[in-house]
């Protein structure tokens, strides 16, 4: 499949590409939203609750997710599920975008591809939807959390509400979460925390009914997109976590996709340059 040529492609639509992609509607600015998922949510959807959202109530990350669906369907915003492979950059300044689904081209792109999980020896963080549906997930009565950062805790909560006996193992004396959240973890009786348990410890609690789920950090997604053009070029936007690391913040995220719409309407309408998201008048 081939499109004509739009204003700009966002690959990715969490909450800083659909931001993104809101805020490029309200300018009157043709985008193209694609996600190999697509549906819109990213992985906000696995959070036990967003709760640092200026004017938010505390919500469930999937109900967070779904507010963001009915926002791009309020905005007549529609999704291309497809996975992109490379991005390249033509003399003619179109950017060309070839996915598993066709080729799609644009004046600009913005890459809000999020992160992906560091794995520990072979184990992986599960997207809680997937998980659940596992026949491992429903055989296993014990399961063991590698991590000792918010992403650890925070999963672990989503599990103790599915009746799962929840261990974290920390390898060091502390973990790295504070407050509120480590509160509430530590509140749960079916959550245990273990310091200074290192590979060999994980696998004394191993059992064959346990599940071991690594919450250890994550990784920019940019390596699975061969990307030609240089990360400088105008009119190539990176945003989100895929620039700024795992920061777990959505308000950074969604911040970040409408300061990029603004970046990106002064270079399309205006002709302002912008190099790495930095404006040249």
């Amino acid at each position: 499949m081939s499109k004509s040529i739009v204003d700009v492609i966002i690959v990715g639509a969490g909450p800083a590409g659909s931001s993104l992609a809101v805020q490029l509607k309200k300018f009157s600015l043709d985008a193209c939203l694609i996600d190999k998922k697509g549906y819109a949510g990213g992985l906000i959807e696995n959070a036990y609750s967003v709760n640092n959202y200026l004017g938010l109530e505390p919500t469930k990350g999937n109900v967070f997710a779904q507010k963001i669906r009915d926002t791009l369907q309020r905005f007549n915003i529609g999704i291309i599920k497809a996975n992109v492979l490379t991005v390249e950059k033509k003399d003619n300044s179109v950017f060309v975008v070839k996915t598993d689904d066709g080729t799609f081209s644009s004046r600009a792109v913005a890459l809000a591809v999020g992160t992906l999980p560091v794995e520990y020896n072979g184990v992986a963080f599960y997207e809680l939807g997937s998980l659940v549906s596992s026949i491992t997930f429903e055989k296993s009565d014990r399961i063991l959390i590698i991590g000792g950062g918010e992403s650890a805790f925070d999963y672990s909560l989503s599990l103790s509400d599915m009746k799962k006996d929840v261990t974290i193992c920390i390898r060091g004396e502390h973990s790295k979460v504070y407050g509120v959240l480590k509160k509430e973890v530590e509140s749960r009786k079916d959550i245990n925390i273990k310091y200074n348990c290192g590979p060999d410890e994980v696998e004394k609690l191993a059992s064959e009914k346990t599940l071991i789920l690594s919450a250890i950090g994550r990784r920019s997604a940019l390596c699975n997109i061969e990307i030609t053009a240089d990360h400088n070029e105008p009119g190539l936007f990176i945003i989100g976590d895929a620039k700024d690391g795992s920061l777990g913040q959505v308000g950074m995220a969604v911040g970040d996709g409408i300061r990029t719409a603004t970046e990106i309407l002064k270079t399309i309408k205006f002709g302002v340059k912008c190099e790495n998201n930095i404006l040249n008048a």
